[in-house]
């Protein structure tokens, strides 16, 4: 990264936009003062109000609600005391300056950049302005970090050693609070002197985390996220009675089986992936399920056992590159119904209750796939135990499945062929930095099995779309494998 002076006109003009976009953001909320920790007290107390109506439900409800409620008010303390003073002493004035002095030119601003991003950076004795932009996109993260606010410990209750018997809370610390705590930390978690650590803007997140991690917690402010819509208190976690099990995360998992991987899957999702439920193009009353999850690039390979597992089961995935030094991961359509299925029929009732007192935005909406029905008509089919979409072309079908590791394109090649003979046509295309392998037409029409399989898809393709050129070409896929077919 390179720190020099800035003399590029683009670049600096872009610097003065974000600037000038987060004073509105910090004058919006009004971060001179302490009414923004007010709302955000308040707001927190409004959760904590709305816990009371799980309360009847079952013994479960009510010793989870009371231990997030004691949670929640040792947070709640630590921001409406010692941030607040501290606000009020130091930091507000310290806002206040830095603010008038990039209006005025005064403020020292340094610049990181790189062909990806665009860093920004004001300092002040106890706060730090960062804001940071991804190079074409329009995600931009403003936040205040703040030094000088000493953290605390508190202690956290094993909520679920009180609820449970002996034998049944052993069986749910091995099969699935240990799935848990690991996607938390092959996500979304760090380290501090081997310790686990959590920093996190959300509060259902660091309440999660911190049950899962019983015992003396330490707490700190570190910084606040200053959004359009909200600020966000930034926590700082670190749970002193364990041992991270970060750098052991993907080892651990090699022995796990296919339900502590469900368990497991739960937290990646919860906590650095993306549920959305998208409108269907053609049908405003049908939603298009979606989950995607981004592994590092490093990490990726360290990651092929735990999708094969999901691929093994039936739960198919698409993998796309990324230029931010991720790679993106989705899994769409039924493939998302029944991953989400799976996950909510394998997790134990008392953690269901946790996540649904909890209100987890990425929970409710895997309980509304799971209500979905399945998307009919999907063009893809099995052949020899592997999942391959069908591509209907002018001169015929094709059978398609991209992979973007060259061992797994060598296992399905051979796979192939070790049912259907070393003379099957099967082809490699390129596909960005994936792979496609292709069955082409003329192996489509030679064998009879594969053909039974796509001639049904051909017709559900047919009664569904509303392109009369894709009709045509079907119809003629059609004619030459189903010599029942009378157009």
């Amino acid at each position: 990264m390179a720190r020099e002076s800035v003399t590029d006109r683009a670049t600096r003009d872009e610097v003065i936009e974000l600037l000038e976009e987060t004073i509105d953001k910090i004058e919006k909320w009004g971060l001179y003062e302490d009414q923004w920790i007010s709302n955000y007290v308040n707001e927190a107390k409004e959760v904590i109000d709305g816990l009371g109506s799980y309360e009847e439900l079952n013994e479960y409800h009510k010793l989870i609600i009371n231990s997030i409620k004691e949670i929640l008010k040792s947070l709640l303390n630590r921001v409406d005391n010692d941030l607040r003073n501290y606000w009020v002493s130091k930091l507000g004035n310290e806002v206040a300056e830095l603010i008038q002095d990039i209006i005025s030119g005064k403020a020292q601003v340094i610049i990181n950049r790189t062909s990806k991003t665009l860093a920004v950076h004001v300092y002040r004795n106890h706060i730090t302005l960062d804001i940071n932009k991804i190079r074409n996109n329009s995600g931009i993260t403003t936040q205040l970090r703040i030094k000088g606010l000493r953290g605390i410990n508190i202690e956290i209750p094993n909520i679920f050693e009180e609820i449970l018997d002996k034998e049944e809370y052993e069986k749910l610390e091995k099969e699935t609070l240990t799935p848990l705590k690991l996607g938390f930390a092959i996500t979304d978690e760090t380290t501090r002197n081997g310790k686990p650590v959590m920093i996190t803007a959300h509060l259902w997140q660091a309440i999660l985390w911190m049950l899962l991690y019983p015992g003396k917690i330490y707490i700190s402010i570190n910084a606040i996220d200053i959004n359009k819509n909200d600020v966000k208190i930034k926590w700082y976690l670190v749970a002193n009675d364990y041992v991270s099990l970060k750098d052991k995360a993907i080892d651990i998992l090699r022995g796990f089986n296919y339900e502590n991987l469900l368990r497991f899957m739960s937290t990646v999702i919860l906590g650095d992936g993306n549920v959305t439920l998208l409108k269907h193009s053609n049908s405003k009353a049908r939603l298009k399920p979606v989950i995607k999850i981004s592994i590092g690039q490093v990490k990726f390979n360290e990651w092929e056992p735990i999708l094969s597992m999901l691929k093994n089961h039936d739960i198919d995935y698409e993998i796309f590159n990324s230029a931010k030094g991720e790679v993106p991961i989705f899994i769409r359509g039924n493939n998302a119904i029944n991953l989400a299925r799976k996950i909510f029929d394998t997790i134990p009732p008392v953690i269901r209750v946790l996540f649904d007192v909890l209100n987890i935005d990425k929970w409710n909406k895997l309980k509304r796939m799971i209500n979905l029905m399945p998307i009919r008509g999907t063009s893809q089919i099995k052949i020899a135990g592997i999942r391959f979409s069908i591509d209907v072309l002018k001169r015929g079908v094709e059978l398609r499945v991209v992979r973007c590791n060259e061992v797994d394109v060598h296992k399905i090649i051979k796979q192939l062929k070790q049912i259907y003979g070393e003379n099957f046509d099967v082809r490699k295309r390129r596909a960005g930095k994936c792979v496609k392998v292709v069955i082409p037409w003329d192996e489509v029409k030679a064998r009879e099995d594969i053909k039974m399989s796509v001639i049904p898809k051909l017709y559900e393709m047919l009664n569904r779309t509303k392109n009369e050129k894709k009709k045509e070409q079907i119809i003629r896929a059609l004619t030459e494998l189903d010599p029942n077919y009378k157009g």
